[in-house]
């Protein structure tokens, strides 16, 4: 068999999981030409562009929710799946969540389990020290919180942020 009589032969399920990349990768482009740092003397943001804070461009927050991301990997095909979720890796996002659960770790760090307000099925998970925000000993389950953080990985049914900075919203008591 030949190298481009396997390609052809396979050619909607290689091209379907490039096309699926390719989408990202534009989407990906397209974000970063329209996002620039924002001039608070005489900048306005638009409501249809990207929310960003006003950290170094390379801390800026998206605006990618929970859902937009599991869906986009769910979309692609199964063997384009991490490929797919690679594109989302480094991006900081801002997300109010509610607190699913909280567990120690023998470091002297809390890892935390939240999940979006909209109560989809996802999962996001971080780490925080406990001596940096001491009230994780304190806090209740269903408390909504603003986590910000930059994704360090993503698939199908989680995300796991790092970097992460934890503001308490709405307590639970």
């Amino acid at each position: 068999m030949k190298l481009t009589d396997a390609l052809w032969n396979n050619k909607e399920w290689l091209f379907s999981g490039l096309g699926i990349a390719l989408v990202v990768l534009f989407w990906r482009v397209v974000q970063w030409f329209r996002v620039k740092p924002s001039d608070s003397s005489n900048s306005t943001q638009s409501d249809t562009a990207p929310k960003t804070t006003s950290a170094p461009i390379s801390q800026q927050t998206f605006n990618l929710t929970p859902k937009y991301i599991v869906d986009t990997i769910q979309a692609a095909p199964p063997f384009s799946r991490s490929l797919t979720a690679n594109h989302f890796v480094g991006n900081y996002v801002e997300w109010e969540l509610t607190l699913r659960s909280i567990f120690p770790r023998d470091d002297g760090s809390a890892g935390l389990v939240f999940r979006p307000l909209n109560r989809d099925y996802i999962t996001i998970r971080c780490s925080v020290d406990v001596k940096a925000s001491p009230f994780v000993k304190v806090i209740r389950e269903e408390s909504i919180l603003l986590v910000k953080g930059r994704i360090a990985e993503a698939d199908e049914f989680e995300i796991k942020l790092a970097d992460v900075n934890l503001v308490v919203l709405k307590p639970k008591n």
